[in-house]
């Protein structure tokens, strides 16, 4: 883990040099034919890909560099996602045995005790994030927490978008005096549809920013 946060530290420190160069072109793109016998990572960034090989070249395996690339990716490319949401895998370890991973939903003592997500491009993480953690952190309702003002940030435009109410006024000052710029945006953020499984049943959680809605039988 130690080496894994010196990458992203790296890879944090070098993303303005990212952010302000050109693009390669299609054609110097097509030009490229890397190889390797024992590792390689292939993603939408640059940076990501060298993280990923980077934990490999560390003693890593496959699974860490997967995790790393889509933790710089969600700093370079919040837009594409990443860490929000939730997927499936489908993987042979070195010992040849083959695991099949579903990691879309939030589980409890094994069994699946949320459902989350949420349209919005680099604010999915934000809003799916942010509705757990009022319920597993604050212990909120879950519609309550589906409900509750979110705040947005990435790493550009350098500003804090926030929906009414999302912050205190102390809290606002004290952001504000560490340099922090607020924009408070005319629309919502996100759209988060979720569902907590209880014991009891299934608790339905519509989004009020939308017309949204939620049935059950």
């Amino acid at each position: 883990m130690a080496g894994f946060a010196r990458v992203c530290e790296g890879v944090t420190a070098g993303l303005a040099l990212v952010l302000a160069g050109s693009p390669l072109s299609v054609a110097e793109t097509v030009m490229e034919r890397p190889f390797s016998k024992h590792a390689m990572v292939v993603s939408a960034c640059p940076l990501a890909s060298e993280a990923g090989v980077e934990i490999m070249r560390q003693g890593g395996n496959a699974f860490d560099a997967a995790a790393c690339t889509g933790f710089v990716m969600a700093v370079t490319w919040p837009e594409a996602g990443n860490l929000g949401g939730g997927g499936f895998m489908v993987a042979r370890k070195g010992d040849g045995e083959v695991v099949t991973l579903d990691f879309r939903e939030t589980v409890r003592d094994g069994r699946a005790a949320l459902v989350l997500g949420s349209p919005g491009g680099s604010t999915i993480i934000t809003t799916v994030m942010q509705v757990f953690l009022n319920v597993a952190l604050h212990g909120m309702d879950i519609q309550d927490a589906v409900a509750a003002p979110r705040h947005h940030a990435q790493w550009t435009p350098d500003e804090i978008f926030t929906e009414p109410n999302a912050f205190t006024e102390e809290t606002r000052a004290a952001l504000e005096g560490l340099g922090h710029r607020f924009n408070e945006k005319p629309s919502t953020i996100g759209a988060a549809n979720c569902i907590l499984i209880g014991h009891d049943g299934l608790h339905g959680a519509p989004d009020p920013r939308r017309q949204s809605s939620a049935k059950g039988f």
